[in-house]
Parts: C-alpha cells; structure tokens; sequence
C-alpha cells in the first residue's frame, strides 16, 4: 500500500505533464541556453541526486522519464 499512493500520483500528474506540453516546453528552452549536451546530463544527474532525497524511487522515475528520456535523445545520446 505504501508504495501504490505515490506511484499513482506520479502517473496522474506524469499525465498532466505530457498534455500541458512540458517536455517539448523543457527541449524549447535548453535549446536556448546554448550549453554543452553533457552539461544537460550532469544537470540530469544532480537533479536524480536531488529528487532521490525526498521522493520514492519508482515515483521519481515515474514522474521524470518522460521528460528527461526526449531530452536526452534531442540531444543526440543513444537511449541504450
């Protein structure tokens, strides 16, 4: 029971997320900033880091694959 509460939640707001147009709002706006690609990673792994404090571990990859899978593809790393 205890881990069916937030892994529900992570799918319902990872729901939102994608109809809201988020992710192609995060691709936009990396573009932008004109960084490296493993500058973007590091920032990726800080934020797991982060995230891994205070939010369960299958919620966290709930909420964030969405999102950082298509970033991490646009720029140009292989998803193997």
């Amino acid at each position: 029971m205890g881990i069916l509460i937030p892994s529900s939640a992570a799918l319902i707001l990872n729901n939102f997320v994608n109809v809201a147009g988020m992710p192609d709002a995060i691709l936009a706006f990396i573009g932008l900033l004109d960084i490296e690609p493993i500058t973007v990673i590091l920032v990726v792994l800080l934020i797991y880091i982060l995230l891994g404090t205070i939010i369960e571990g299958l919620a966290m990859i709930f909420l964030t694959v969405p999102i950082f899978v298509l970033l991490v593809d646009a720029l140009g790393f292989d998803l193997i």
